[in-house]
């Protein structure tokens, strides 16, 4: 049995079990797949839509009202929170797919290897350069930076008009 998995060999020639586990194996690969181009188009579409919106919001809108102002300052910072909350989801459901892989390839290998099994142990290596998931991290993390201190300072803009205005600046 070990040698049929071990080798290549049809689908006919493995017990049900190892067809079971290949089945498996090939199913949440493409799921992994799906999750990576997922969480790049969150994040072209955050980019795209948080760099539209600033466009578009700082060469027509000028709110008067506290609320609008707040409204349409604030309103980017949580999206991007939002989105930052969804990808680190999405990514989380990488690493655990990728765990269940890697018990998949030590039932399927006799060396205890594959590809799952390589990464897992590359990842676990701090001395490797900077992963996806860092990256991730670090774009959501410069979008919500970028976002909150404008809101902040459209805020406090918009906060010293009106104290100037009232005579008191």
């Amino acid at each position: 049995m070990e040698d049929q998995l071990r080798t290549p060999a049809t689908p006919a020639a493995l017990d049900t079990q190892s067809q079971f586990y290949l089945q498996e194996h090939r199913l949440l690969r493409e799921e992994i797949y799906k999750i990576v181009a997922d969480i790049r188009l969150i994040q072209r579409g955050a980019l795209l839509g948080l760099g539209g919106y600033f466009g578009w919001m700082s060469s027509s809108i000028r709110p008067t009202d506290p609320g609008s102002l707040l409204l349409a300052t604030w309103l980017p910072f949580l999206f991007a929170l939002l989105l930052r909350a969804l990808s680190k989801r999405r990514i989380r459901a990488i690493f655990v797919a990728a765990d269940y892989l890697t018990l998949l390839e030590a039932k399927l290998t006799t060396d205890n290897g594959g590809w799952e099994t390589y990464l897992k142990a590359y990842r676990e290596n701090p001395s490797e350069s900077l992963e996806s998931t860092q990256m991730d991290e670090l774009f959501w993390n410069i979008a919500c930076v970028a976002t909150g201190l404008l809101a902040m300072i459209s805020t406090g803009v918009f906060l010293f008009e009106r104290l100037n205005e009232a005579g008191l600046f």
